[in-house]
């Protein structure tokens, strides 16, 4: 009995490098509870996630969503000491994500009750990232942050910083 534990144990942790070995990534969701947005991870759990990463997020709120910007946070750094990350932005960052905000009109992307918008790591990062883990002695990250920046309703109100919601005035 002992023996198939001590067995069971070894398989579960030499799986458990392997998949890390391989270059999959764990991503924790770190939204705020508040903040109306669904988000869901795909291409994560294959060893070129970089290329393959989608991040989905579906407007949960009552109100639509005109801008969001989401940052994801590696644990890695470079040789530099320099954190590694990536950004993705829905919608127009110069109309909403400024202490000035301009309320939204018709022509501006938006994000309806239940509307997703799928992120990716544009080709060209991706390509440039590759060549960063040749000529490096960079680390793959085994896990990853993914935190809410900002986000506008497109009338002055949203959520900044992390999940600190705000609202001004519209001139």
């Amino acid at each position: 009995m002992k023996r198939s534990l001590l067995l069971l144990a070894l398989l579960f942790l030499v799986s458990g490098a392997h998949r890390i070995a391989s270059g999959q990534i764990s991503i924790e969701n770190r939204f705020p509870v508040a903040a109306p947005l669904k988000v869901e991870f795909k291409g994560n759990d294959v060893s070129d996630w970089i290329h393959q990463l989608e991040v989905t997020v579906t407007n949960t709120g009552d109100k639509p969503i005109y801008y969001v910007y989401v940052l994801l946070y590696l644990n890695v750094k470079d040789e530099n000491g320099i954190a590694r990350g990536f950004t993705f932005n829905f919608g127009n960052g110069k109309k909403f994500y400024s202490t000035e905000a301009i309320a939204a009109t018709e022509n501006d992307p938006v994000l309806l009750l239940n509307d997703s918008h799928t992120f990716r790591i544009a080709n060209d990062t991706a390509k440039a990232w590759d060549l960063l883990k040749r000529k490096t002695s960079f680390v793959s990250p085994r896990s990853a942050e993914l935190s809410l920046g900002w986000l506008s309703f497109g009338d002055g109100s949203g959520f900044a910083g992390g999940g600190k919601a705000f609202n001004r005035k519209i001139y």
